[in-house]
């Protein structure tokens, strides 16, 4: 109840850019799903940084990633670009 309530709060006054860090933790895997559909159609509009340890959760939803590490760029690619460079290493 907390992160849909954290969710909506987020959405009070239309931003442009939504920023979530681990949106999903502790939902179980409807409300994921619901989650992620939201994030979805919310994309159309708006720029949405999602920060997060699941790959399904980032594979379902983002165009483009950004991967970092201590602040530095490591990647910046389409979704199938990352999957296809680390095909046989994970």
């Amino acid at each position: 109840m907390r992160q849909r309530i954290g969710i909506v709060q987020a959405l009070l006054n239309d931003p442009k850019i939504l920023i979530v860090d681990e949106p999903t933790v502790g939902l179980d895997l409807n409300e994921r799903m619901n989650f992620r559909n939201l994030i979805n159609s919310l994309s159309k509009d708006k720029i949405i940084i999602l920060s997060t340890h699941i790959v399904s959760d980032v594979e379902s939803s983002a165009e483009k990633i950004v991967l970092m590490n201590k602040g530095k760029l490591i990647c910046y690619c389409k979704n199938e670009e990352l999957l296809n460079s680390l095909e046989g290493n994970v």
